[in-house]
């Protein structure tokens, strides 16, 4: 009798003594299908399923709640730990139904189970009204059988405590990157004139350029070599005293300065307002065919007087340089998801000017070389795709005022 005595006072004696841990406990329902998760414990490191994905608390005190999904590593919060407070989970709607006390001595002990919803459940209102006695397609105004005027209970509806937010900028900052790029295709088409004469119109001068850039807060800047430049066609048409008038053998360098605003649509979607600057030089060789006599070039009236008899030619070169400043606007549209993105954006150039140094010689006269953009708009396509820890590559493609192909890698930090 003494040993069972002992035994039971040794056996309430650890009970009483062990710890009671008193911490929250949560329900979510899913505002869509009225399926219930839970109970949840309010901890850090819980580790729960809900909506076919598994997610971890990350955080949890009185300024709110933060999950991380396990399969994307993607955060989600933080939210207000509130009853009837709309979340978003594994790109679904959920709310927190109930919130209550667990009041034990093991945490980890509880079991989060999901159990199915009425398939003819209305969000917050048809669980809401069978719970209290009510049918489920009766009005607003609907009330129990009971002798007495039942007094309005809160609504369940989520929408009904839905806040609405006020509208806000929220700018989208992105992290310091570098990148390194080519561009095997870029070509801009000009019209050309020669001594205030119309040239040919429409004729492109194609490069290839290799180019790094980076980004520090708002500010993009970027540098390129430019090389194998040269004109598809001719800078005028074919005459008596002078043939295939071209650019050719060009390189030089580009520089460039960017100032973006980005701000958030939500939580993929972003638009962006910029201003950049773009100054690019480059060296020519200037070829042509002069008509000439005694290797001396033929003056107009010379070149009259021989037609058709006595005349060569002899080709001529002189070097060139052609600098060019472009300032432009810019408004883009990019989507973002945990491993790739894509960018549309349209581009108007306010101000363009391009000036050459050196000049035609031809005849005994100077002539200045002008050349003005074909077109002032340009839009742009690109995309990217994470290949490790902030590390990706990307493409673009451009359309208009320059139509160029990008291939590159950028590197965040």
């Amino acid at each position: 009798m003494d040993i069972f005595r002992k035994t039971a006072l040794m056996f309430l004696a650890a009970v009483v003594a062990a710890p009671v841990v008193a911490v929250d406990q949560f329900w979510l329902t899913d505002a869509r299908s009225g399926d219930v998760t839970g109970p949840i414990v309010f901890t850090p490191g819980t580790k729960f399923q809900i909506g076919g994905a598994t997610f971890i608390m990350l955080s949890a005190d009185n300024d709110g709640i933060e999950f991380v999904e396990v399969a994307t590593t993607r955060h989600h919060g933080p939210f207000g730990f509130v009853e009837n407070r709309i979340i978003r989970l594994a790109d679904k709607p959920f709310y927190f139904s109930k919130i209550e006390t667990f009041t034990g001595t093991n945490p980890e002990s509880v079991k989060t189970e999901t159990v199915r919803g009425d398939a003819d459940f209305k969000p917050g209102i048809s669980d809401f009204r069978k719970s209290n006695g009510l049918d489920a397609d009766d009005g607003e105004d609907a009330r129990p059988a009971h002798g007495w005027d039942r007094p309005a209970l809160p609504s369940t509806n989520p929408a009904d405590h839905k806040e609405i937010p006020q509208f806000t900028i929220v700018e989208r900052k992105r992290p310091p990157a570098i990148a390194a790029w080519i561009e095997p295709l870029s070509n801009t088409r000009y019209d050309w004139k020669v001594g205030g004469f119309a040239g040919n119109s429409d004729q492109k001068l194609q490069s290839t350029v290799f180019g790094v850039s980076g980004v520090f807060g708002r500010w993009q800047a970027e540098a390129g070599i430019v090389s194998g430049s040269e004109l598809s066609g001719t800078i005028v048409p074919d005459n008596s005293y002078l043939t295939g008038l071209k650019l050719k053998g060009g390189g030089g360098l580009m520089l460039g300065g960017t100032y973006a605003y980005a701000f958030e649509i939500d939580e993929r979607w972003n638009a962006s307002f910029a201003a950049r600057l773009l100054y690019r030089s480059v060296k020519y060789d200037m070829t042509g065919t002069y008509l000439t006599r005694h290797n001396e070039i033929l003056t107009a009236e010379e070149a009259e007087a021989y037609q058709g008899s006595k005349m060569t030619y002899d080709d001529r070169g002189e070097r060139v340089g052609m600098n060019e400043l472009t300032a432009s606007i810019i408004a883009g549209l990019d989507y973002e998801s945990d491993s790739w993105g894509t960018i549309l954006y349209i581009a108007l150039d306010v101000y363009t000017h391009a000036q050459f140094t050196g000049s035609l010689i031809l005849l005994d006269e100077e002539y200045s070389l002008t050349a003005d953009k074909r077109h002032p708009v340009e839009a742009g396509a690109a995309a990217w795709v994470e290949v490790d820890d902030r590390l990706r590559v990307f493409t673009g493609v451009t359309v208009g005022a320059k139509q160029s192909v990008r291939f590159g890698m950028t590197k965040s930090f």
